[in-house]
């Protein structure tokens, strides 16, 4: 592990709890008073923000086990932990019509980058270009 002796699930935990009770006020609109929800509809379930943040988790796990690999294997293995969660997130986004994310896009990059530093592991950083159709 990298020289602060935290895992990627203890590093990752604040931000992907921080994440989740975002998406929740954004899928109730608890962030609205009670005149702006008349005629507020939510963009997605609630459950979605839960969805995302066991995603997130498990790829936080990967990318842990992807660091008590052989030194030849760590790098493939934890790529392969990013791409699934991205491939998943990407899904969860596409069944909801792409209403979900926005500048939460960010926040998920920044919590896998963050991951994989913690564990000592240098990917490069991840695109969302390749998992999203951006404008």
């Amino acid at each position: 592990m990298s020289n602060s002796d935290m895992s990627a699930v203890e590093v990752t935990k604040e931000s992907i709890d921080k994440l989740v009770a975002d998406l929740r006020m954004f899928a109730t609109g608890s962030y609205l008073q009670p005149e702006e929800r008349e005629f507020w509809e939510p963009l997605f379930d609630e459950a979605v923000a839960d969805q995302v943040g066991e995603v997130l988790r498990e790829a936080a796990a990967g990318i842990d086990q992807a660091a008590e690999l052989a030194v030849d294997k760590r790098e493939e293995a934890a790529t392969q932990a990013v791409e699934n969660c991205l491939q998943r997130v990407a899904a969860i986004e596409h069944e909801h019509g792409g209403s979900i994310f926005d500048e939460e896009l960010d926040e998920i990059l920044a919590i896998i980058n963050s991951a994989t530093k913690a564990v000592g592991l240098d990917l490069p950083s991840v695109k969302a270009e390749s998992y999203f159709e951006m404008e």
